[in-house]
């Protein structure tokens, strides 16, 4: 059924019957009085109806509003975890980095610290070297002058006996004169 205009209602007309029919006039004027009373509900229906069509805007802004609210905060709570995994994986390379420049010095310092120990040793090893060549010449040496002073003392020895056997030759020739 479709609705009820207050044209529909003015425009109504009613047959009248010779007997039992109702006054022309007080039906005339009910009717007048309804459809004031309709004229006022329709229109304010109708303002109603603009009121409400123009909170469904309003509302659909807001729902249009909220998704992109909704779909900034996806955004953004993505671009934090990406953020935040890539300062990790970041992070991670700078943790890695610097591991491997510790391992790099530290594998330096141990070649420096081999190669001063060898130069080391061998620097020991040739002042042993040195040690033991001037020890064998220290031991040549005083063998030498332990030779030099025997033979001295044989000498003084031999010489001692020569002056000895001269003195007491002298002694007896003295002896021998007087």
């Amino acid at each position: 059924m479709a609705s009820l205009t207050p044209m529909d209602i003015e425009n109504v007309e009613f047959k009248k019957t010779p007997f039992k029919g109702y006054s022309c006039e007080e039906v005339d004027l009910f009717l007048d009085k309804v459809i004031v009373e309709y004229e006022r509900l329709f229109k304010e229906n109708g303002r109603m109806a603009d009121q409400i069509s123009a909170k469904d805007e309003v509302i659909s802004h807001y729902k249009d509003l909220e998704e992109t609210i909704k779909s900034s905060i996806v955004r953004s709570e993505k671009t934090a975890e990406e953020t935040l995994k890539n300062a990790n994986t970041t992070a991670e390379q700078i943790l890695q980095g610097a591991e491997k420049r510790a391992q790099d010095i530290i594998k330096d310092a141990q070649l420096q610290a081999d190669n001063m120990l060898k130069e080391g040793n061998a620097e020991l090893a040739d002042i042993r070297y040195q040690v033991s060549v001037a020890k064998a010449e220290y031991i040549k040496v005083k063998k030498l002058l332990k030779n030099m002073l025997d033979a001295q003392l044989e000498v003084l020895e031999s010489s001692n006996k020569t002056f000895e056997n001269e003195i007491e030759a002298n002694l007896e020739q003295v002896r021998e004169e007087a």
